[in-house]
């Protein structure tokens, strides 16, 4: 689908990689650039694996840097240089993510020939940041180190274009029909003027995915989903070790589900998931979280997810 976005879900797993499960890595592929959230080892092999092109990724996001979240960074960075990459790469996440990147620099002596702007922030909340493509806020969740979620969601697309009013109403095709395409009132030939509503419907909302990975359930994760139509939401352990999710800044199946509940989104992906649990043990988690929201979904690595770019109305 040429007007959709795919998620990938390279790395579904938590803490320490398996068989089974990769490292934690989010990959959203629009029509012509993908985005990742968390860059884990292992993620350029899951990439190529998936058919991803990492030159075509201009943004990172890093919700926080504990190891499993960022040990793959160096390595994409590298070998992008290695291909002779151009273009500038943009990584966003919390304080301490320069003095990571450019200690690994300045111990190993390598340089990237691209620029890298890393862009940190230590503030609760970032505003909306507007890019070519897509927007994106931030908010700090509750983990044992700052950790951030990001909501992400793709431009609105103008409403669409009536081309039988447009003759009914004798509106030429060209330019004109750009023009009130794009916002303009017009003139016609015989005086009437021609505004954009009569012809052009309402714009359309692009599509949002809430990642909010490490977390406990809190109140800025539900702002953080509010609405979306796609939310992956830690879901390290099941039922059975609560006060273990308790203490360790994680969340349970059943309370991510609760978290897509409050927050109203379409469908949950349960994400991070421990290494403790096995296929065995997969089925049993799901029923926990679709006991309190059904449109719950555990996916496995290099599976694919495909929603519009454009809310469906």
């Amino acid at each position: 689908m040429a007007d959709a976005l795919r998620l990938f879900f390279l790395g579904t797993g938590a803490a320490v990689p398996s068989l089974r499960r990769a490292l934690p890595t989010l990959a959203i592929a629009f029509p012509a650039e993908t985005i990742l959230c968390d860059c884990s080892e292992g993620s350029q092999q899951r990439l190529m694996s998936a058919g991803l092109s990492a030159a075509r990724i201009r943004h990172i996001l890093i919700s926080h840097l504990h190891g499993d979240h960022i040990f793959g960074l160096p390595g994409l960075l590298t070998t992008q240089h290695l291909l002779d990459r151009r273009e500038p790469m943009h990584i966003w996440g919390p304080v301490g993510l320069r003095l990571y990147l450019e200690g690994i620099a300045s111990a190993t002596g390598h340089r990237t020939r691209f620029e890298v702007h890393i862009h940190e922030w230590e503030e609760e909340e970032t505003g909306e940041v507007q890019l070519e493509r897509f927007s994106f806020s931030a908010r700090r969740l509750e983990h044992s180190k700052p950790c951030y979620g990001f909501r992400i969601c793709a431009h609105p697309r103008p409403g669409r274009f009536d081309s039988g009013e447009a003759e009914r109403l004798d509106i030429p095709e060209g330019p004109l029909r750009r023009r009130l395409l794009d916002g303009e009132s017009i003139a016609l030939a015989d005086g009437r003027r021609i505004s954009p509503n009569q012809v052009v419907g309402r714009s359309r909302a692009g599509s949002c995915i809430a990642y909010c990975t490490d977390t406990r359930p809190c109140a800025s994760g539900v702002e953080l989903a509010r609405g979306a139509d796609v939310l992956l939401h830690d879901s390290t352990f099941g039922a059975e070790l609560q006060s273990l999710a308790e203490e360790t800044g994680h969340s349970t199946a059943a309370e991510a589900a609760m978290v897509a509940r409050a927050a109203g989104v379409k469908r949950l992906f349960l994400w991070h998931l421990s290494g403790r649990i096995g296929e065995a043990e997969d089925q049993a988690l799901l029923e926990q979280a679709r006991a309190l929201f059904p449109e719950s979904h555990l996916p496995e690595d290099m599976t694919s997810w495909s929603l519009p770019l454009v809310r469906e109305e």
